[in-house]
């Protein structure tokens, strides 16, 4: 695993849950590099950039990534709002709240990869306090 990234609040949440999740339920962290293999991904949260590529050995972070196969935008409010279920990540995508780009066959894999995210961190005992760590700083 490869988790030096740049000093944004943003990019040590991804760091410190893609961390947590090997560490807690290594099976899905396992998994979601094994589907995201394929991928370079650009994430752009309220201007913060993330950019990470997958491979067999895990998760690795770039300082910066000029053609991502898949890239996401959002706003932190947004990502909140998916997570509390207040928006579905449908209503979010549909109304450009959260703006996906990339070839079909890419945002399938990036789709599957998330689920298998979010199905893994929900099975880590320290996945809700990385949670409010990021909901808090997300607030100040």
């Amino acid at each position: 695993m490869s988790f030096s990234h740049n000093d944004s609040s943003f990019a040590r949440f991804i760091g410190s849950s893609l961390e947590t999740l090997s560490n807690e339920h290594s099976i899905a962290y396992h998994l979601l590099c094994t589907q995201l293999a394929s991928c370079s991904i650009l994430l752009v949260v309220d201007g913060e950039t993330v950019a990470l590529v997958f491979d067999g050995n895990g998760a690795h972070f770039l300082s910066e990534l000029h053609n991502p196969t898949v890239r996401l935008r959002a706003s932190r409010r947004t990502i909140l709002d998916v997570i509390d279920a207040r928006l579905t990540l449908y209503e979010a995508v549909i109304a450009d709240s959260i703006v996906l780009e990339g070839n079909i066959d890419d945002l399938v894999a990036f789709h599957d990869g998330l689920l298998t995210y979010i199905q893994g961190a929900i099975r880590c005992p320290s996945f809700p306090a990385l949670l409010d760590h990021f909901r808090y700083a997300s607030t100040s």
